[in-house]
């Protein structure tokens, strides 16, 4: 997946806009991974805001995993989640990101 960020960032400045380069990206990326570039809006089409929504399989399984209404006894259904915002990450946007402590490996994913 980063190869196909590397090779794209290259384009991305060149001859179309911002937007345009991240929709190319997730076509090429969707075979791969549909939710590294899970959703893109960008708000000067419909009079919204932008945004993008990126994630990757495994982080959505995850998510998944720490359902306390679903089945099974799953150690993350326990854990709290922690929900951060960045600033100065992208200029003009904010980047919002959920961590969570793997009780058994004792790592933030």
């Amino acid at each position: 997946m980063e190869n196909m960020q590397e090779a794209q960032q290259g384009s991305m400045f060149s001859d179309m806009n911002s937007f345009d380069a991240v929709i190319d990206l997730k076509r090429n990326s969707d075979t791969k991974d549909p939710y590294w570039i899970y959703k893109v809006n960008c708000g000067a089409a419909n009079n919204t805001i932008d945004y993008i929504f990126k994630s990757s399989y495994k982080k959505a399984k995850i998510g998944l995993l720490m359902d306390r209404d679903s089945e099974g006894d799953n150690p993350l259904k326990k854990e709290a989640c922690y929900f951060d915002a960045v600033h100065t990450q992208v200029m003009g946007f904010k980047s919002f990101a959920l961590w969570v402590l793997h009780p058994a490996t004792h790592s933030i994913i």
